[in-house]
């Protein structure tokens, strides 16, 4: 993999992580199934419930994601994570909620953090949460 891209790569944990850094110099990391877990550096005032099963984690720079799936209602996810971010001085952006699907878009400062939770059936919700900073003048780096 190194050979054909020419960067620099770590591959650990029987192929679930993938880490290095990119052409730009840019730290990233990608972990998947058992290996998947909180990226170190993830915002402790997002919400992540407790009960999450992580089944893929990301570190791009300053943008983090992080997806799961965890037991819940979709209605009652989608508002315990707005009554958490609003407790915890973030403005909502965007919020839109459909019958299976609740989008959350919030901002603090130069900081973003982006929810998607939706309905994966029997009681089960997933989740992706992606969280970074927009670094001043860089668009296409880490807002998102």
């Amino acid at each position: 993999m190194e050979a054909a891209s020419g960067l620099d790569i770590d591959v650990q944990d029987d192929g679930q992580t993938v880490s290095g850094v990119d052409e730009q110099g840019v730290a990233f990391s990608a972990s998947q199934g058992s290996a998947a877990r909180l990226p170190p550096g993830f915002p402790a005032d997002l919400l992540v419930p407790d009960d999450l099963v992580f089944e893929s984690s990301t570190a791009m720079g300053t943008t983090l994601i992080i997806a799961g799936t965890f037991r819940g209602e979709l209605k009652a996810a989608a508002d315990g994570v707005a009554d958490h971010m609003t407790s915890k001085g973030w403005t909502s952006a965007i919020s839109i909620n459909e019958p299976e699907t609740s989008i959350q878009m919030w901002q603090q400062g130069e900081r973003s953090a982006n929810y998607t939770i939706s309905e994966a059936g029997e009681g089960e919700l997933n989740l992706v949460i992606s969280t970074g900073v927009d670094e001043a003048g860089d668009d296409a780096g880490g807002s998102g």
